[in-house]
Formats: structure tokens, C-alpha cells, sequence
């Protein structure tokens, strides 16, 4: 009886799956499927990240990484909204450059913890692929251009957006590593 009933229930499921493609395009779904994905992802990383975070020692490491590479992300806006606004000079590229070296050292070690609190968008990966040839999330968004002319110049419109869900997740990581050490 419950195995009549486990064959029914998933003939129902294929049969509605069947429609949901036919209904939303392979595009749709595969970008649904990504999101999910990346959603799942992030789960599981910030499980794994923080059961690895056993003492204050450890959380006090990891306030000092998080505020060093709260910093760098600052000198990043300041950097990029000034090429913006005007344009690239060579005193802004060179610090753009800086700032893509020490980003791609520092993001890393803090990646699994600050996806948890990373609102996730399609858009991310879509500007990834584009840029550097593989899927992004929004911080690596901000360094995976080779230069400052090449990122402003592959902006999908969605850079400030970026620039924004970044610092939320910044700042909520912040305050769940104050409120470990308190």
C-alpha cells in the first residue's frame, strides 16, 4: 500500500515538474535552480564555517579579518564611485589593483561565514560569467574584474545593488561576532 502510494506520488511530482519546464522555459528554471543552489550552499557553508569557531580567541581572529576586510570593501567604494562619477585615473586603477590583491587574499578565509548572511542574487553569477569566466557571488563581484575600466565597463547596472547587499552582510556578520564575544 505504501509503495502503490509512493509510485503515485511520484508520477504527480514528475507530471508537475513536466509542466513547471513547459511553463517556464529551461532559462527560468535553470536560473531558479541556481539561486536554490547557491541559497543551499551558503547553508551549508556557514554550518560547516561555524562550528569550526570554538573559542574567543578564535572569534576575536576572525572580528580582526572581518574589520581589516570591512575596510579594504570602504577604500573599494570610495575607489569605485570616484571612477564613476569621473574617470579612471591612474592613481584610482592603482588602487583598485591594490585593493583586487589584498581582497583576493582576505576574502577566502571569511568566504563560508559571509555567505550566510549574503542576500543572493542571479545577477552575481550572471556578471561572473561574463567577467571572469565563471560564477560569482556579490563580494566576488568587486574583485574578479582584472582592472577598474573592465569592471566599470561590464557593469550590469546592478553594481550599487551589489555594493549594498555586501555591506548588509558586512555589517550582520558584525554584529553575530560582537554579540559571541560579549
Amino acid at each position: 500500500m505504501a509503495l502503490q502510494r509512493l509510485s503515485v506520488g511520484w508520477g504527480n511530482f514528475r507530471a508537475r515538474f513536466v509542466l513547471l519546464v513547459q511553463r517556464l522555459g529551461t532559462k527560468r528554471l535553470s536560473a531558479k535552480r541556481a539561486i536554490s543552489d547557491t541559497l543551499q550552499a551558503g547553508r551549508e557553508a556557514a554550518k560547516m564555517g561555524f562550528y569550526r569557531v570554538t573559542g574567543s580567541q578564535d572569534i576575536v581572529a576572525l572580528r580582526r579579518n572581518l574589520i581589516e576586510f570591512y575596510d579594504l570593501f570602504e577604500q573599494f567604494v570610495d575607489v569605485a564611485c570616484a571612477a564613476a562619477r569621473t574617470d579612471v585615473t591612474q592613481g584610482l586603477a592603482r588602487d583598485y589593483d591594490e585593493f583586487r590583491a589584498r581582497a583576493q587574499n582576505l576574502y577566502p578565509p571569511l568566504r563560508s561565514y559571509l555567505l550566510a548572511y549574503l542576500r543572493v542574487d542571479v545577477s552575481d553569477s550572471a556578471f561572473g560569467l561574463a567577467v571572469c569566466g565563471r560564477a560569482t557571488d556579490a563580494f566576488e563581484c568587486l574583485f574578479c574584474a582584472p582592472s577598474l575600466p573592465a569592471l566599470l565597463s561590464a557593469d550590469d547596472g546592478n553594481m550599487m545593488d551589489r555594493i549594498e547587499r555586501v555591506r548588509d552582510a558586512l555589517y550582520r556578520f558584525g554584529d553575530h561576532l560582537r554579540s559571541k564575544v560579549r
